[in-house]
Parts: C-alpha cells; sequence; structure tokens
C-alpha cells in the first residue's frame, strides 16, 4: 500500500504538558475503503530509543522526526491519559496566526476508569499486532488500538469503562477507536 492509495478523512490530536511532541492520529481510508489509523509523533530532535519513519521540514517549525506513535511512550501515555480521565483530544490550532483549525477535525472522547482499574503506562511492554489492533501491556492493563476501527460495531454495545470513540466529519455515529482492558496482560514473548 503506497501513501498514494490514502485518503485523509480527519486527525486527532493530543498535547504534551511539556511541550516538546507532537502527537496526531490520521484517520485514513485505502483504495478499497477500509478505514485506518495512523498514530504519529513528531520531535525536535532525534530520539534515540525510537525509529524515526522519516524527517520532514515543518514550513513553520522547521526540521521534525517523526516517529509511529504506538511505539512512542509520549504518545502512549497521553492516549492513556484521555481514556482513563474521560478527556478529550487536543485542539488543532494554526502555528501561524494561533486560529483553530476545524476542517477534517475527529473529535475523540474517553469514557473514563476507577481508580481501582486504571492502568500505568510506565514498564509499558514492547507493542504487538493482532488481528489489525496494536496491543500493548500496561501495568495493570492491556491497551487495544484498533488501526482498523470497525465501522459496523455499534459502540452502545460497549458498556465497559476504558474506551476512546471519535467522530469526524461525514462519521456523526461514535466509532470505538481504543479500549483499555483492565487488569489484563498478554504472555510476554
Amino acid at each position: 500500500m503506497s501513501a498514494d492509495s490514502l485518503t485523509l478523512l480527519a486527525s486527532y490530536r493530543f498535547d504534551d504538558p511539556g511541550g516538546d511532541v507532537g502527537m496526531e492520529v490520521h484517520l485514513v481510508t485505502d483504495d478499497t475503503g477500509r478505514l485506518l489509523q495512523v498514530p504519529l509523533t513528531y520531535r525536535g530532535v532525534p530520539h534515540e530509543a525510537l525509529d524515526e519513519l522519516l524527517v520532514i521540514d515543518h514550513s513553520v517549525l522547521g526540521r521534525r522526526w517523526v516517529y509511529g506513535g504506538m511505539s512512542d511512550t509520549e504518545f502512549l501515555t497521553q492516549l492513556v491519559d484521555t481514556i482513563v480521565g474521560a478527556g478529550v483530544g487536543a485542539r488543532h490550532v494554526d502555528m501561524r496566526d494561533g486560529s483553530e483549525i476545524t476542517e477534517r477535525v475527529a473529535n475523540v472522547r474517553g469514557t473514563g476508569m476507577s481508580d481501582e482499574e486504571a492502568p500505568s503506562v510506565a514498564g509499558a511492554a514492547n507493542p504487538g499486532l493482532s488481528e489489525g489492533s496494536v496491543l500493548v501491556p500496561l501495568m495493570g492493563g492491556l491497551l487495544v488500538f484498533d488501526l482498523q476501527p470497525d465501522l459496523e460495531v455499534d459502540p452502545s454495545e460497549r458498556t465497559s469503562n476504558g474506551m476512546l470513540f471519535g467522530t469526524w466529519p461525514g462519521q456523526d455515529d461514535e466509532v470505538l477507536l481504543a479500549t483499555i482492558i483492565p487488569g489484563s496482560r498478554p504472555p510476554v514473548e
């Protein structure tokens, strides 16, 4: 699959409290119409522990190193915090004038989790793949990030806490994007 065969539908972001890492998930369709999530992080300096996907020159921010979000602890922390704390994605802002961008923006929301159930990214193991999802073992749980979210799944049937839902222009019904399963960890290989 090439980038030419992907169509951008929308994206959602998380803010880095330290202000050093850009975090964005692109929602795209491939040439078969399948929905895909592409999580990326952007850094102003190379990160020694991560494998860069590419280096870009941003028109406002300058040179940025791009990484896969599911391998980046900063991204995982913000994703888990959004789910656990019933948070929402960050605003999209035009870096040139500070105005809010609303075109092709996905709105995401976490459902929240009780303190007893809430896992931690600290000690997260390397992610693995399973049936179109990335599985990230957490301290006290398992994060399931759907690389290929299923538009046919009725989110109202999912009543447990620990989920991230999203909507975007043309998709008014909430789509399940990620789930935290408390207390669950796959076997470490």
